[in-house]
């Protein structure tokens, strides 16, 4: 079934996920001419939503031939509240994707120690829109020196709190590779 998804028109919705209120908690489309994957979560995300919406999501990317995720944390409002078992999930499948989380600092924050627990900190990136995160996406892997997850941390550190991303101009949170 590899490739079965390229065909699709430039962000095709491919599955979606609502909330016991009726609001979505995420949505995946199939963005083929960029050959990424966007995964988007609203709202309040359980643990559970969130691996399912991960698992999807890798499933999808795989079935897909894509080797680019972007997955956007910009309207939630809490959780997942085990991280762990999200960075799990990850851990196991997505070494071979490279995945940029777009977000306000605090989920970017939340984005940065997920990708630190599932050890791809090397292979992510956060960024505060997604003009930026297809961008870096769009580089080839090695054209980003590798910085770690140390210098993420003192970055996201040195940035206010209550910093409005959507107010700032474009800027990468992270540069990795």
């Amino acid at each position: 079934m590899p490739g079965a998804l390229a065909g699709q028109t430039l962000r095709t919705q491919i599955a979606r996920r609502a909330g016991a209120d009726g609001t979505n908690v995420y949505i995946l489309r199939d963005d083929a001419a960029t050959q990424t994957l966007r995964l988007e979560l609203t709202g309040e995300v359980t643990t559970a939503e969130a691996a399912r919406a991960v698992s999807q999501a890798l499933a999808l990317a795989e079935a897909g031939a894509h080797s680019r995720v972007v997955c956007d944390l910009t309207a939630v409002e809490c959780g997942p509240d085990e991280l762990e078992a999200v960075a799990a999930l990850l851990r196991s499948r997505a070494l071979a994707f490279r995945v940029a989380f777009v977000g306000p600092q605090s989920q970017l924050r939340v984005a940065v120690r997920l990708a630190e627990l599932a050890g791809i900190e090397l292979s992510s990136g956060a960024f505060s829109n997604t003009a930026d995160a297809d961008d870096w996406l769009a580089r080839p892997t090695g054209a980003n020196p590798a910085a770690g997850s140390e210098t993420v941390r003192r970055h996201l550190q040195q940035q206010p709190p209550d910093a409005q991303p959507r107010a700032r101009a474009a800027k990468r949170v992270e540069p990795a590779a």
